[in-house]
């Protein structure tokens, strides 16, 4: 993976830099971070219950919370509390993504999907907590012409 970061590095100037600006060190410093977080062996803290003395393994977070998905997304969960509408949109979002991949993985651009989303905004501790759980199709449905009715189609292996 960081041989990815290196590859956009050497690229970035020609293809990114009139629009988005020069590559600026800092980009190459959180991509790492990034890269190490989670991971055990980037450090941990080793958690351990008093009463069942039962143990288990924290990896430490990079804390990159501008570019990192799972440590952002604990700073935007306050900003979505404040414009829940938002919400709806992040389901959208997450529908048009699926129904994408989908349609590439079977080959069919025009390739109708099933998706149900709920949204739900606590977790187990009833505190606030917005993601979505969704359902989705193995595949979907063609659209119907004259000559034969819509079929079922899946994901090519």
């Amino acid at each position: 993976m960081s041989d990815h970061v290196h590859r956009l590095q050497t690229a970035y100037d020609e293809r990114f830099a009139r629009a988005h600006g020069p590559w600026r060190p800092v980009l190459a410093q959180v991509a790492d971070k990034f890269l190490a977080c989670g991971v055990l062996e980037h450090g941990f803290a080793r958690i351990r219950c008093d009463a069942c003395t039962h143990e288990c393994l924290l990896a430490f977070s990079c804390t990159c919370r501008d570019f990192c998905p799972s440590c952002h997304a604990k700073r935007l969960r306050a900003f979505f509390r404040n414009s829940p509408r938002l919400i709806g949109e992040i389901a959208r979002v997450a529908a048009r993504t699926l129904t994408a991949a989908i349609r590439t993985l079977t080959g069919e651009r025009e390739l109708t999907v099933g998706i149900v989303a709920c949204l739900q905004t606590h977790a187990s501790r009833a505190n606030w907590h917005a993601h979505l759980h969704l359902l989705v199709t193995d595949g979907g449905f063609r659209p119907t012409r004259p000559s034969s009715r819509g079929r079922c189609t899946t994901p090519r292996d």
